[in-house]
C-alpha cells in the first residue's frame, strides 16, 4: 500500500521532472513578395539618421531566441554597417539615440533590397541576450546605420494598407499589418522627433519557450492518479473503521 510520503514524493516528482525547451514562432508580419514585386520600403541611416524601431507584443512567454527582418542595403552600402538593438517596453522606451548593447550586422552581408523577399531576409540570433517576455508584453526592435549617410543606407519592408496588393501576389492587405503593434521613425534634424507611422514593418520573433516533456506530462498525470487513489484509499479505511 502507498504511503502519504511515497504518493506526495510522487507528485512532486512529477512537478519537477525537467523540461524541454522549443524554439516556437510567435509574431509574424513577413510579408510576401512575388519578385519582380513592388515594395512600400521606408529607409534607416539616410544624412539625417533616420532610425526606426517597430513595436512587438509578446504572444508567448519564454526568452526571445531570433528575429527576422525585412531589410537589405540600398545602393553599396560599403563599409557602413546596421544597427538592431532589443530594447524592454513600448512607445515611452523610444530611445533618443545608441544603446548600451547593439547588435552590428555588416552592410556588405545583407541582401540588395531588390532581393528581398519571403526567402531572404535578415535573422538575427538574440538568445545571447536572455531577453525573457511574458504573454501581452512589450519590446522594441530598434534599427539604425552605424554612420548616416545619403546613398550608403538600408531599407524596410513594411505591411500593405488595407485593399491594396503592393507585393504582387494577388493577396490585398487585409491582415498584414502587425495590428497588436505599431512602428515608429525619427531623425536628428528636430524635425522629425519620434512619431509613430501607418504601417509595421516586416518582421517574425521566435520565442525560446520551456514546455514539459510527453514523459513529463505522463509522470504529472501518473502522480495525480496516485495521490487520488491513496486518498480514496484512506477515505474508505475510516469508514471501515468507524
Amino acid at each position: 500500500m502507498l504511503t502519504k510520503f511515497t504518493t506526495l514524493a510522487l507528485t512532486i516528482a512529477a512537478f519537477t521532472a525537467p523540461v524541454q525547451a522549443a524554439v516556437v514562432l510567435d509574431q509574424d508580419n513577413l510579408i510576401t513578395i512575388v519578385q519582380p514585386g513592388f515594395q512600400l520600403v521606408q529607409g534607416v541611416g539616410r544624412a539625417n539618421d533616420r532610425r526606426q524601431a517597430q513595436n512587438v507584443v509578446a504572444g508567448v512567454r519564454g526568452t526571445l531566441d531570433h528575429i527576422d527582418l525585412q531589410i537589405g542595403k540600398i545602393g553599396n552600402v560599403g563599409a557602413n554597417n546596421l544597427v538592431i538593438e532589443i530594447l524592454r517596453g513600448g512607445a515611452s522606451s523610444l530611445p533618443a539615440g545608441p544603446g548600451p548593447s547593439p547588435f552590428v550586422i555588416s552592410g556588405s552581408s545583407l541582401f540588395a533590397f531588390n532581393n528581398l523577399d519571403q526567402n531572404n531576409f535578415l535573422t538575427l540570433d538574440v538568445s545571447s541576450l536572455n531577453f525573457h517576455v511574458n504573454v501581452g508584453e512589450q519590446f522594441l526592435i530598434y534599427a539604425y546605420a552605424q554612420t548616416p549617410s545619403l546613398t550608403a543606407r538600408f531599407g524596410l519592408i513594411y505591411g500593405e494598407e488595407v485593399g491594396v496588393d503592393s507585393d504582387g501576389n494577388t493577396i490585398v492587405g487585409s491582415f498584414r499589418n502587425y495590428a497588436p503593434g505599431a512602428n515608429y521613425i525619427t531623425d536628428n534634424t528636430g524635425n522629425l522627433p519620434w512619431q509613430q507611422t501607418f504601417y509595421d514593418r516586416g518582421f517574425r520573433t521566435y520565442v525560446n519557450a520551456a514546455v514539459p516533456e510527453p514523459a513529463n506530462w505522463a509522470l504529472m498525470i501518473i502522480g495525480f492518479g496516485l495521490a487520488g487513489a491513496a486518498m480514496r484509499r484512506r477515505a474508505q479505511l475510516r469508514v471501515n473503521y468507524s
